[in-house]
């Protein structure tokens, strides 16, 4: 499960479905619209996992929701395509029906030679706003990808935008550090008997310590980061684009024709 860093969420670890075969995951949303939050479940069910047994967890936790906007999908080895065909199979529909879930996967997620199989599933109780959904039809698995958008207005974290100052920078204290602090690390007697894990988190500690102490991090706003990100942005350009747009700027507000103006050393003039 991929979540945006801004995004606040808190994990449901008391949701977890805990049977043999059944792989699961699930998270709790903050919504600006919706104070109670979203619930996203992600389930893959083996094939050696009961119908019934997903059944009878599942129908515990759509309780639990029963009055929280939830939505679940992932591969559930479940063939929804045809429900009437296995009376396991109809019993299981019957009850996502029952419980307020509405599946919104209609299409084929597995295609072979001879058959189609609806085995990737999207189960949702959200009636209240539009939700576009799809396969998409790419070769990486046997099993298509399946999407659900759903617009809503999440609630998102300040993000702090940080990056290494090295301008007062001196590479050989930089490197005399090293040098000391990690082989004394390496060659302390005491450190023998620990083990690798021990020794490398150590050693990682200590590598973060001096790069704090030489190279440290500062915070800085939005605007500046995006300056940074863009590597063809030369000083030069840089330093040039303030006057520049000073120099439209003028030329909009007293309308002069741009044909009559020139842009000397970032000033304008009127020719």
């Amino acid at each position: 499960m991929f979540i945006l860093n801004e995004v606040c969420y808190l994990p449901r670890n008391d949701l977890t479905i805990k049977l043999p075969g059944c792989e699961n995951l699930w998270v709790e949303l903050t919504s600006q619209n919706d104070p109670k939050g979203s619930i996203i479940g992600v389930i893959y069910r083996h094939s050696f996992c009961s119908i019934s047994d997903i059944q009878s967890e599942l129908s515990a936790r759509l309780h639990d929701l029963s009055n929280t906007t939830f939505h679940i999908c992932g591969d559930v080895n479940i063939n929804l395509l045809n429900p009437e065909a296995s009376p396991q199979i109809n019993e299981y529909t019957n009850f996502l029906w029952s419980a307020g879930a509405k599946t919104i996967i209609t299409k084929p997620t597995r295609i072979g030679d001879s058959s189609a199989t609806l085995l990737d599933h999207i189960y949702t109780n959200d009636l209240r706003h539009e939700v576009e959904t799809g396969v998409l039809v790419f070769d990486i698995s046997d099993h298509l990808p399946i999407y659900a958008l759903c617009r809503r207005k999440m609630t998102r974290v300040e993000q702090k935008h940080c990056f290494r100052d090295d301008q007062n920078l001196n590479k050989d204290l930089l490197s005399a550090d090293l040098y000391e602090i990690l082989y004394n690390e390496l060659c302390d007697s005491n450190t023998v008997h620990e083990t690798s894990q021990i020794r490398y988190e150590k050693l990682i500690s200590l590598f973060a310590y001096i790069l704090d102490k030489h190279v440290p991090l500062k915070q800085v706003s939005h605007k500046i980061m995006k300056f940074k990100a863009k590597l063809w942005l030369t000083p030069g350009i840089i330093k040039s684009i303030t006057p520049k747009t000073k120099c439209v700027d003028l030329v909009i507000k007293t309308k002069i024709p741009i044909a009559l103006c020139n842009i000397t050393n970032n000033m304008l003039i009127n020719s």
